[in-house]
């Protein structure tokens, strides 16, 4: 726990679960208490957002594929292979090693998935994203789902007779 500021009242600590990115952006993942702090920089702009475990409507895993990496990939092994094809005085060994590796990434980011945890609340949402760390991606959406149905049926609960 962080220390309380004078009169006020003590915040849980902020812990780093997830993260994602863009091409303009980088979006932080944190959890603080009941809530989810989501940090999104883009450019020169730092914004903070909230997703209230109390009003999460919607949480979901799945595979997803980073095709930006898959499509950069290719085409610097397309460059590769045009300036080697250019070049009559080039050998075939020195094409293929400048070819082959893009090419080959290309494949396997293709072939792996990357996992994605979405989180969606009534007025926000976000997303965080794992790569091939299927585990990890499981154990944070299992850890999410639970503090939110903790908070949603503690919230839920008739109050007490008195």
């Amino acid at each position: 726990m962080i220390a309380p500021p004078p009169g006020g009242v003590e915040l849980p600590e902020r812990r780093l679960i997830g993260s994602a990115a863009g091409v303009a952006e980088r979006v932080r993942v944190y959890r603080r208490g009941d809530a989810l702090e989501v940090d999104t920089s883009s450019f020169f702009r730092i914004t903070r957002h909230r997703v209230l475990f109390e009003e999460v409507e919607l949480a979901t895993i799945h595979k997803g594929r980073n095709w930006r990496a898959v499509v950069v990939c290719t085409l610097f092994g397309m460059l590769f292979g045009m300036i080697g094809a250019a070049n009559q005085k080039a050998g075939g060994a020195i094409v293929s090693s400048l070819v082959l590796p893009p090419i080959l990434f290309a494949f396997v980011g293709m072939a792996l998935p990357g996992w994605v945890v979405s989180i969606q609340s009534r007025r926000t949402w976000t997303r965080m994203r794992f790569g091939v760390r299927h585990a990890k991606a499981h154990r944070v959406f299992e850890e999410l789902l639970t503090a939110v149905r903790e908070t949603q049926s503690r919230l839920a609960a008739p109050p007490p007779l008195v």
